[in-house]
C-alpha cells in the first residue's frame, strides 16, 4: 500500500512540501498497482519536497509534480528498495 494524496490546499510551483507529520498534505492508502498507475509518490518521500507544477487540491501527487530532497534519509532507502526487492519481483 503506497500513495501520497493531494493537498489540503492547491500547490503552486515551488511550494515545499512539510511531508507527512506536516499540514499540506494527507495520506490515503491505494494498492501498490493504483499507486504505479498514477505515479502517486508516498507520502513519507514528500518531506521536504518542492512542488514543479499546479496540484489542485484532493489531486495525488505524483513523481512529475515535485522534485523530492535527494539527499534525505527515506528517499535513499526508497532508492535500496527499488533496486534491491523489486528489480527480482
Amino acid at each position: 500500500m503506497s500513495g501520497g494524496r493531494g493537498g489540503r490546499t492547491r500547490f503552486r510551483t515551488q511550494h515545499e512540501i512539510d511531508g507527512g507529520d506536516g499540514y499540506t498534505v494527507y495520506g490515503q492508502l491505494v494498492d501498490a498497482d493504483t499507486a504505479a498507475a498514477e505515479r502517486a509518490i508516498p507520502l513519507e518521500v514528500l518531506d521536504e519536497a518542492s512542488v514543479t507544477g499546479d496540484v489542485t487540491r484532493d489531486e495525488y501527487v505524483t513523481y512529475d509534480d515535485v522534485e523530492v530532497d535527494k539527499d534525505s534519509f527515506i528517499h535513499k532507502l526508497q532508492q535500496l528498495q527499488k533496486k534491491n526487492l523489486w528489480a527480482k519481483v
